[in-house]
């Protein structure tokens, strides 16, 4: 749970890091040039230590869906920049895919804890995260099969019946 409080703060920090360099006025002022590196170096390490618990589409895209919602909310609310529906719509999307992604790295999670059987070292699907999708055949009909390898452990899920 740590990992998505480093993870947001780390969106949050993206925020700060864009506003500072549009007042950096192409690094020509120094204080805003100043803010820029410092909020850069802080949200791209909560980003790297987040992705160790993380995987890094997920982190990633969290990462950016927080940083471009807030700098967008932002430019409409400080900087008069227009708040069409059409650019409101299209944050609250933002916004649920990030939710989305966040409530599918739980639901996954909790899927494989403590379930599966453990994968070789050697084995060259083991050490990191995937989904690899298969195609498995039953009762003469093929069918989509997921399988999930988290953390060197393998469960399998049906996506289909």
């Amino acid at each position: 749970m740590l990992a998505w409080v480093v993870l947001a703060i780390s969106g949050a920090f993206e925020t700060v890091w864009a506003i500072a360099l549009d007042r950096a006025e192409g690094f020509t002022r120094l204080w805003p040039s100043i803010v820029f590196l410092v909020a850069l170096a802080i949200s791209m390490s909560g980003l790297g230590w987040a992705m160790k618990e993380i995987p890094v589409g997920t982190a990633y895209a969290v990462w950016v869906g927080i940083g471009a919602s807030l700098t967008a909310l932002y430019g409409m609310i400080v900087l008069d920049e227009p708040a069409t529906i059409a650019r409101v719509v299209c944050l609250v999307l933002i916004i649920a895919g990030v939710a989305g992604l966040k409530f599918l790295h739980l639901l996954l999670h909790r899927t494989v804890a403590g379930s599966g059987q453990d994968l070789p070292s050697n084995t060259p699907a083991s050490g990191g995260c995937g989904l690899i999708l298969l195609l498995h055949n039953t009762n003469g009909r093929i069918r989509p099969r997921g399988v999930l390898r988290v953390a060197g452990r393998i469960c399998t899920i049906n996506l289909g019946e």
